[in-house]
C-alpha cells in the first residue's frame, strides 16, 4: 500500500527524513530502505489512531483520526505538530525492533504444569509505547490512566 498523507498517513518518508535529520541515534532510519520507512510510517500511524484521544473527528467520514474537534487551542484543520513527531518517533521504534510480537512469556524463566509453577527471571513483559511518542501524544489523550512506560500517572 502507497502511503498518502491524509489518506494513511500525518506525514510521508521526505517530512520524516527531515525531522530525523536534528536527531541523534536514527542509523535505523537512514538504513532502511524508503519502502521499509513507509511501511514503518504506516504501522506507526495505525498504533497512533488506536489511542484514545480528547475530542472527535473533524469530519465524520476521514479516515484517519487526525484532525479532530473540540480540544481547545488545537486547530481542527490541522494535525498537531506532536502528532506528527510521535508517528516519526514510533517509525523509527517499529524499525528497532517487532514492537507487535507476542511478548506474554519474555522474562518466563520457568514454567511446570503439575502442582503449577511459573518462575520469572525479572523482567517482566511489558507493552508500551516509547517514552518520546508516549510524551507527544500524552496533551491529547483521553482517559483517566496515562501510560508512562515506567509507572502509571492518575489524570483527573
Amino acid at each position: 500500500m502507497a502511503l498518502t498523507v491524509g489518506i494513511n498517513s500525518y506525514i510521508d518518508v521526505t517530512d520524516a527524513t527531515a525531522y530525523f535529520a536534528d536527531r541523534l541515534y536514527v542509523d535505523d532510519w537512514t538504513g532502511a530502505t524508503d519502502s521499509d520507512k513507509s511501511k514503518a510510517l504506516l504501522m506507526a500511524r495505525r498504533t497512533i489512531d488506536r489511542q484514545a484521544f480528547h475530542g472527535y473527528r473533524t469530519d465524520p467520514d476521514q479516515l484517519l483520526a487526525w484532525p479532530r474537534s473540540d480540544i481547545p487551542g488545537i486547530d481542527a484543520a490541522t494535525v498537531p505538530q506532536d502528532i506528527l513527531d510521535a508517528q516519526c518517533e514510533l517509525a523509527l521504534a517499529f524499525l528497532r525492533e517487532d514492537l507487535t510480537a507476542d511478548d506474554s512469556t519474555r522474562g518466563v524463566k520457568r514454567l511446570q504444569a503439575g502442582s503449577v509453577a511459573i518462575e520469572y527471571d525479572g523482567s517482566a513483559p511489558t507493552k508500551s509505547l516509547p517514552d518520546a511518542v508516549l510524551a507527544a501524544l500524552q496533551p491529547f489523550l483521553d482517559g483517566a490512566i496515562v501510560d508512562t512506560g515506567n509507572s502509571l500517572k492518575m489524570v483527573m
